[in-house]
């Protein structure tokens, strides 16, 4: 397994050094994800970890900027994005998972279907009771400084419509008597 691991970063680093950055941010994930393969027996979440945080800038996501990402493709990038969170949790940074939660929301919404709303929204509840949520930077092991995320990407009503109160919950006129 580590030689596999090496083969695709070595992919990797060629494909970045002939300025095929996206053909190199494939190879680092898929050398991340063979790091935590079912196949291998040691499990180093850590070093996938690391290596999707190296392969973000591949697949055009800036996760120090506000915004959903300008080119690239969304269900692509929507899947990194689980990918990071989801290892983040299983290394057990807990603040570092509902940062990348609330950057998907925040930034992919437009991308995202109702179902995939309610369960990105679903699992970012869960992690922030885990981490809470305090609006300061988090400076990670290797100097990637992921800062705070405003959740202003939420739903606007537009408009609404009162609906009849059902007839037992009804005002009625009172009588003087």
């Amino acid at each position: 397994d580590a030689e596999k691991i090496a083969r695709f970063l070595a992919l990797s680093d060629l494909y970045h050094d002939i300025g095929f950055h996206r053909k190199s941010a494939f190879f680092k994930r898929v050398a991340a994800m063979r790091c935590v393969a079912p196949q291998n027996p040691h499990h180093d979440w850590a070093a996938c970890y690391r290596l999707m945080l190296g392969a973000v800038d591949g697949y055009s996501i800036r996760l120090g900027e506000e915004g959903a990402p300008k080119e690239g493709w969304p269900a692509l990038q929507v899947q990194l994005l689980q990918e990071l969170v989801g290892t983040s949790r299983k290394m057990g940074a807990h603040a570092a998972s509902t940062r990348h939660m609330a950057f998907l929301i925040q930034n992919m919404f437009p991308s995202l279907t109702q179902a995939e709303r309610q369960d990105f929204s679903a699992q970012l509840a869960v992690l922030s009771t885990r981490a809470g949520a305090e609006p300061v930077p988090i400076s990670l092991e290797n100097g990637v400084l992921l800062p705070p995320v405003p959740l202003c990407s939420l739903p606007t009503v537009l408009q609404f419509q009162p609906q009849p109160l059902p007839p037992n919950l009804a005002p009625f006129p009172r009588r003087n008597s």
